[in-house]
């Protein structure tokens, strides 16, 4: 299919309709994975993955991952970014839908570690200030549409761009921000060249920050665009990169580094989609809708999505991507446990909590309780214990009452 193909996977069966491909052999292209770390960490301090995600149809495959290193290695100062050889080994026997997809009959023993091919599996670990969630950087948004000459502000359209350190930002400018060139197909940009074979649009996301005092080359976060009207979030990708790390039904999330340009300060992505599909049944949430939770419980908060397990890509509370380490996910559908810790850092009221998805995200309210509604509980407790006795005392005296009230009868 290719006139190169060393970088593609053994194909057992090719299917000339679009090219779908099935029964995937081996996961040399699962080698980009991205991991974070905090100053002084090694190697066997940093959360490794329960699943990897297939760029070729987006599928999680369950599994174990292991450090080909030494795990006691460091893994570098604040804001270093190194790559690591790792391997991984599915986990056996696959439930039968992803059977269907995938043929593991021939893996090596001990798993695939891109033993063979030029580079081997990698996984990028960054480290970032202790694990430290910066606030967003709101970014204005410009579009240039088929057939415009200019940029025109869109005031409906959020973007945002969340930095991995700690960053003073300035006012922006006019021309600073966001600005998304949809011009479709683009291939008259020719250091863009055409859309990738298999996707139906490409668009150039340029990114403008007024950063202060920030001397390094390149600033690395989660950027959070919108998503075109009609495309799927659950297909983008970085044109020749990474899938989407998350996405809603009008934004989608990448990690990304933006390399500083003299002339812009850091600029751009070129993002590729697929026309949407509508889904069949877009999930919901079937168990622990408009929960509450209480400061001070013990137990975190559950809700569960009737999306697949295996499409299962990530949790948001309030829009915000939720840290792995912060929830449980199990199978069930899709069951996620919110930690009391992580719930503990939320305010007082209501909030909203999403799961994402590849058919789509369930959302659900839910409320964090103050904890002065233990005192209130404890004093109802108590009133209802006080009652009860009262209420015991007064029965007993009417029996006795009731007793002695026939005896006077007879004597009389």
């Amino acid at each position: 299919t290719r006139a190169e193909d060393k970088y593609w996977n053994a194909l057992d069966i090719v299917l000339k309709d679009d090219l779908i491909i099935t029964k995937q052999t081996n996961l040399i292209q699962w080698s980009d994975l991205e991991l974070t770390a905090k100053p002084g960490d090694t190697l066997a301090d940093v959360e490794k993955p329960a699943y990897l995600v297939s760029p070729l149809d987006g599928k999680p495959i369950p599994g174990t991952f292991y450090w080909k290193e030494d795990e006691r290695t460091p893994v570098g100062d604040l804001g270093d970014r190194t790559a690591f050889a790792y391997r991984f080994v599915p986990d056996l026997p696959l439930s039968a839908e992803l059977d269907a997809l995938y043929d593991f009959s021939e893996m090596p023993e001990g798993g695939y570690d891109g033993t063979g091919y030029t580079d081997p599996f990698l996984a990028y670990v960054t480290v970032t200030a202790g694990g430290a969630s910066f606030d967003p950087i709101i970014l204005p948004v410009r579009t240039l549409e088929a057939g415009d000459n200019d940029y025109s502000l869109a005031p409906n359209l959020a973007a945002s761009f969340t930095p991995d350190v700690a960053v003073s930002v300035g006012e922006f400018g006019e021309n600073q921000g966001l600005a998304i060139d949809y011009r479709y197909p683009m291939e008259d940009i020719e250091k863009y060249g055409p859309v990738s074979a298999g996707y139906d649009l490409q668009a150039e996301y340029t990114v403008t920050i007024p950063l202060e005092n920030y001397g390094e080359s390149s600033l690395r976060g989660t950027l959070i665009v919108p998503l075109p009207e009609g495309y799927d979030g659950a297909s983008a990708r970085i044109k020749g990169g990474a899938a989407a790390s998350s996405y809603t039904e009008n934004a989608v999330s990448f990690s990304v580094t933006l390399q500083k340009d003299e002339r812009v300060g850091f600029f751009s992505v070129l993002i590729e989609y697929k026309q949407a599909q509508e889904p069949l049944h877009p999930p919901k949430i079937i168990a622990g809708a408009n929960g509450t939770w209480q400061q001070g419980e013990e137990n975190g908060l559950s809700f569960t999505s009737n999306a697949e397990f295996a499409d299962f890509i990530a949790v948001q509370v309030d829009g915000a991507n939720v840290e792995a380490s912060d929830f449980t996910v199990r199978e069930g559908s899709t069951m996620v446990t919110l930690h009391a810790d992580y719930l503990e850092t939320l305010s007082v009221g209501t909030h909203t909590v999403s799961i994402l998805s590849k058919s789509g995200a369930a959302a659900t309210e839910f409320t964090i309780a103050g904890g002065e509604g233990n005192n209130l509980a404890l004093w109802i407790a108590l009133s209802l214990v006080f009652g009860s006795a009262l209420g015991i005392g007064t029965y007993i005296g009417m029996a006795v009452y009731k007793k002695k009230k026939p005896a006077n009868r007879e004597e009389q």
